[in-house]
């Protein structure tokens, strides 16, 4: 019985370190974090690997704000980017989006300055809101988490507009179809088509 112990506590040490890899792609990434890279040194290496993070930020967020110039950085080479560091960055704003969303909810006191601190996050913000947007039927404060998370993204998307038309006023470098793309933000909501996507659709 002894040796099945110790024999089952330390067979995952000795697996590959490609079967390892792709196991973890499909651990939970606060568990990597919190849990599997403290079990040993090698656990530790292997959950640091850039291109584990760089599938986490991929797989869990589509709207990246534009200061990330993320589209480019999926171009570089996967040890250019500290990608942990990115994903954890937007694991915050997920939370501190969701409280700010909760705060919204629960009381009318500094709504105003509430929509802005969310809209400061820009575009990192924009998936948490979609979520809260699709929440469960069986939420209970479903309508107003759906009314308020829709409101905030209509602002966002609103603030999102006026930045890029005062580029354009600052004589910055926007192309045409961006500018006139903004006008789709004041009635998009939470469907698909935004600036971040015009260039693909035309």
């Amino acid at each position: 019985m002894l040796d099945y112990k110790i024999s089952s506590k330390t067979i995952f040490q000795y697996l590959p370190e490609e079967i390892i890899q792709k196991i973890l792609l499909h651990c939970d990434p606060d568990d990597i974090s919190l849990n599997l890279q403290r079990v040993c040194r090698r656990l530790q290496t292997l959950a640091n690997e850039p291109s584990l993070w760089r599938h986490n930020c991929h797989l869990e967020f589509r709207y990246w704000d534009i200061k990330h110039c993320i589209q480019d950085k999926y171009l570089w080479p996967v040890g250019y980017v500290d990608w942990k560091s990115l994903y954890r960055y937007r694991r915050k704003v997920d939370l501190k989006t969701t409280q700010l969303l909760n705060s919204i909810i629960c009381t009318q006191k500094s709504r105003i300055s509430k929509y802005e601190a969310i809209a400061e996050y820009g575009y990192d913000a924009k998936d948490t809101l979609l979520r809260h947007i699709a929440v469960d039927e069986n939420t209970e404060d479903v309508l107003a988490r759906r009314y308020y998370a829709n409101s905030v993204l209509d602002y966002l998307h609103r603030v999102n507009a006026i930045e890029i038309w005062q580029k354009t006023l600052d004589d910055k470098n926007v192309p045409v179809e961006t500018a006139l793309g903004c006008f789709d933000l004041f009635i998009l909501h939470n469907k698909r088509g935004d600036v971040s996507e015009v260039g693909r659709f035309i």
